[in-house]
């Protein structure tokens, strides 16, 4: 289960995994957020993650999905018919 925390004074909203996202209620993240707080739960404060904390939680998901985009291979028709290439 995630938490949250205001950012910017609630601009935007920080959530444990490091996604950071504006109150848009056409945002599926934001939903989600209301549903939580509707479940009697409090968003921590700004200060409660740090940006150091973020930035690392966002490059392990940046490296997490280009390690998957590469190994998934493509598909090239350079040598005359498609085929398929994996690293």
């Amino acid at each position: 289960m995630y938490t949250y925390s205001l950012q910017q004074g609630g601009a935007s909203i920080l959530r444990s995994d490091g996604l950071q996202f504006l109150p848009d209620p056409n945002n599926s993240d934001y939903v989600a957020y209301l549903a939580w707080v509707a479940a009697g739960n409090t968003p921590a404060s700004a200060d409660a993650v740090s940006l150091e904390s973020a930035q690392a939680t966002q490059t392990e998901i940046v490296s997490a999905a280009c390690q998957a985009a590469i190994y998934a291979g493509f598909s090239s028709s350079a040598l005359g018919s498609a085929s398929s290439a994996r690293a």
